[in-house]
């Protein structure tokens, strides 16, 4: 969120960094605090406190709330001011899920490589983009999806394999727009140390791609910073989004 490009020039010697005695001080020289990097959700709390009211949804997570509102701000981003949703063919929410828990015959945690799948929502009009609506669903995406073989019933699996078969992209058919989440809260990026010791800010990449939200977890609290890439002409409206404004610094 924010400026889709920053990019710094640091004019000092890499040594400056490294060997620099106070650690917090060395991340402002890489970091510049008046550069727009990333926006923090604030207003977690107060929100997720209310849609766990409004949809029933016990202890909703961070990540469930914060993808549902990302999900309804690009919506309403993508949606002409002159055409209501209810006209309008449905849009895809398809959030990527780790199955390494799932499979039946479990894999220690040092096995190399990704076990993923998918679950999905649609959203077909004004109600369905409501954030309790959102949110209730997004719950029962991930309920049926540990109730699957992710073996046998792996949905990315078979909607790769069946958009191969139709000749067209995944998750590419009948629908307005389909946007994608990569969820890595809780993922222990911070505790990674390959020598030279922990980091003190991790980024993920952007790259070549369409309706993508990536959500990671700051350092320090419980803030969660998110990566959204758009088309450029509905990036400048998603920005602008008030209900967006009201919860982000």
């Amino acid at each position: 969120m924010g400026a889709e490009f920053s990019s710094v020039r640091i004019n000092c010697h890499m040594s400056e960094i490294l060997d620099h005695p106070n650690a917090s001080h060395a991340e402002s020289i890489v970091f510049p605090k008046d550069l727009p990097w990333a926006n923090n959700y604030v207003g977690g709390n107060l929100l997720v406190a209310q849609v766990a009211a409004e949809s029933g949804v016990e202890n909703p997570t961070r990540a469930e709330v914060v993808s549902a509102l990302l999900f309804k701000c690009a919506i309403k981003a993508t949606s002409s001011t002159t055409t209501s949703m209810l006209t309008r063919r449905p849009s895809k929410f398809v959030h990527f899920l780790n199955v390494r828990n799932m499979m039946k015959s479990r894999l220690p945690q040092s096995a190399i490589g990704n076990l993923l799948s998918v679950f999905s929502i649609t959203a077909t009009n004004e109600q369905d983009i409501e954030l309790p609506t959102l949110v209730r669903n997004l719950r029962k995406g991930v309920e049926v999806a540990y109730k699957k073989d992710q073996v046998e019933e792996n949905e990315l699996i078979l909607e790769v394999v069946e958009s191969m078969r139709k000749g067209k992209k995944p998750f590419d058919d009948d629908y307005e727009n389909v946007y994608s989440c990569s969820n890595v809260c809780r993922y222990p990026f911070y505790n990674v140390d390959f020598g030279w010791g922990k980091p003190e800010r991790v980024g993920l990449p952007n790259g070549p791609f369409k309706n993508l939200f990536f959500l990671k977890d700051y350092k320090i609290g419980r803030g969660v910073d998110a990566r959204v890439m758009l088309q450029k002409q509905h990036m400048s409206e998603f920005e602008r989004d008030e209900e967006l404004l009201d919860l982000i610094s």
